[in-house]
């Protein structure tokens, strides 16, 4: 897509990746939301996101975002599950779009989760995306998801700055 060098699917995910919202304005939000059990075979739950936004410099709670987390069965946040962006001027991670004055785009990002806590329990991810609340702006993400062997440390969230990762 020009101005935003978001390749199509995730670079080391799988054969498809999932668009969730567009690039049309209109007051538009979406939401996927997904329930599995997490086995001993797939504790490592890992996931890509790249997110473009137009931004309008509205307030922080007008603009256009992309929300991911998970909850587990009791509908509590699993550990470093969440991760929640709004446009902003200078939002970190964030590029420029090359062509689209106003709009910004976070290349492809890896996350890990650490599901070792929740074997043999359900687990429900969510994703949301959705444009400005003054129905002029939009914001989307694409998303690729996965589950392998593998442990993390349970304290590793998205601010940390090391982490070790062991898989076969």
């Amino acid at each position: 897509m020009p101005g935003f060098p978001i390749t199509l699917p995730a670079p080391n995910g799988g054969n498809f990746s999932i668009q969730l919202g567009n690039n049309i304005t209109g007051c538009e939000a979406e939401q996927l939301s997904f329930t599995f059990i997490p086995t001993i075979n797939d504790t490592l739950f890992t996931y890509q996101y790249a997110v473009v936004f137009e931004d309008p410099g509205h307030g922080p709670t007008d603009q256009p975002f992309f929300e991911f987390y998970m909850l587990d069965m009791n509908g509590d946040t699993v550990p470093c599950s969440h991760q929640h962006y709004i446009a902003a001027p200078s939002i970190p991670g964030f590029q420029n779009s090359t062509s689209c004055s106003g709009v910004k785009y976070k290349p492809w990002s890896l996350v890990g989760i650490n599901l070792a806590a929740f074997v043999g329990q359900p687990v429900t991810l969510f994703a949301v995306t959705a444009d400005c609340n003054q129905c002029g702006h939009f914001g989307y993400a694409y998303m690729d998801f996965s589950c392998t062997p593998g442990t993390m440390p349970i304290a590793y969230c998205l601010n940390a700055t090391t982490f070790s990762l062991c898989v076969p």
